[in-house]
């Protein structure tokens, strides 16, 4: 994020270098040494081989025609649409990722605002495509004004959110706390610790 904020075509070069000479440092040579397993075996391996390679086929065609004039915001949000609308939500979902993101964009771009005016400012923009989106929406499926939402509507959108909220939060809360005022106490006699490092005999 920091070389893309900073359009540093050569950084983003020596640093895809440096990826691609790890990962194949990792995945053929310290990998099948370390767990005596071969790369093609491991399925996960694989997966994440082909993941980079296409992280290294996209770098290459950004280090190639170099960085876009407009860096800061998010791509989601370049055009209005519901299904943009909810991947972007998804987005938002993830611990800490947009707070990073805007924290970064503060740090590594000039600006006068201080960091609580940034989030601020993020915060409005935010919820200005947000809306738009939703207007966009709506436009496409027009309803009356001031007239009330059917019940087949609210109970079933209702309904699902309900239901998802209390299995979700609920339902292991008053699980765990059924299961342990039932169940008879576990009393521990004893505790069996092996310890073993490379050829040598276990302790």
């Amino acid at each position: 994020r920091i070389i893309y904020l900073k359009k540093h075509v050569h950084t983003k070069f020596y640093f895809l270098c440096f990826q691609f000479v790890v990962l194949h440092l990792w995945l053929v040579i310290i990998y099948p040494i370390w767990f005596q397993r071969a790369m093609p075996t491991n399925w996960a391996a694989v997966s994440i081989y082909i993941f980079k390679s296409f992280y290294f086929m996209l770098s290459s065609l950004q280090i190639r025609n170099g960085y876009p004039t407009r860096i800061l915001g998010n791509f989601l949000t370049t055009r209005y649409s519901i299904l943009r609308l909810l991947c972007y939500k998804l987005y938002c979902i993830i611990p800490f990722l947009y707070e990073m993101r805007v924290l970064m964009d503060w740090m590594f771009t000039p600006t006068s605002l201080s960091l609580t005016y940034y989030f601020m400012m993020e915060e409005i923009a935010r919820n200005a495509w947000t809306q738009k989106c939703w207007r966009i929406t709506y436009g496409r499926s027009p309803t009356k004004r001031a007239k009330n939402r059917g019940r087949c509507e609210r109970y079933c959108i209702g309904g699902w959110i309900l239901f998802a909220i209390i299995v979700v939060l609920w339902f292991p809360l008053v699980f765990f706390s059924v299961s342990t005022s039932l169940a008879d106490p576990i009393s521990i006699d004893r505790c069996e610790i092996k310890v073993r490092l490379s050829n040598y005999k276990e302790l």
